[in-house]
């Protein structure tokens, strides 16, 4: 038994004009809402749905539904995303001449490593003399705030402040120096 009520449970659907304008009035957003749930942006999720409907027209002299058409169109929605994700991931390569220096010489990394240690002690060195102590406390020893306060009979917000601008002028000098 043929029926061609494009909005029926169960049918074997035969494409013809009327039909197809009647199967895309009830399918087209559902459809569209589907792709944009799974894809997130909305020209895509439209270029995918109207390709879909193209399709269908395109194949409707060949093309027998024999399921639920919202279910079929639902499924068609989702392999198309799968599609243009999996096509999309294909092209999306990150060209080499674009990643910094370091990663295309993997054999510097030790020397480079040592290199910025050295600077990094340098600049500590240089630090205020209470920024250094408590630098040190704090990375060097593993001690807590508390325990630093009480070791240098300050308070823990004192502790949390020198801290604080120690690190700030660390990450300044980091990023000075091009780190």
């Amino acid at each position: 038994m043929v029926n061609n009520d494009p909005v029926s449970k169960r049918s074997t659907f035969i494409i013809d004009e009327a039909s197809f304008v009647a199967l895309y009035n009830r399918y087209w957003y559902d459809a569209l809402s589907l792709a944009r749930q799974l894809i997130q942006d909305d020209f895509v999720a439209e270029d995918i749905v109207q390709n879909i409907f193209i399709s269908l027209w395109k194949r409707k002299d060949s093309l027998r539904i024999d399921q639920p058409v919202g279910h079929y169109i639902k499924r068609s929605v989702k392999y198309a995303v799968a599609a243009y994700i999996r096509d999309r991931s294909k092209k999306e390569t990150i060209p080499l001449a674009s990643l910094p220096d370091v990663v295309h010489t993997t054999t510097d990394a030790p020397l480079l490593h040592r290199e910025l240690l050295s600077k990094l002690t340098g600049f500590i060195e240089q630090l205020p003399d209470q920024n250094q102590k408590v630098y040190h406390m704090r990375f060097n020893h593993a001690l807590n705030n508390p325990q630093i306060a009480s070791l240098l009979g300050i308070s823990e917000k004192t502790v949390r402040n020198q801290l604080s601008l120690a690190l700030r002028r660390i990450r300044a000098y980091l990023i000075k120096e091009g780190y």
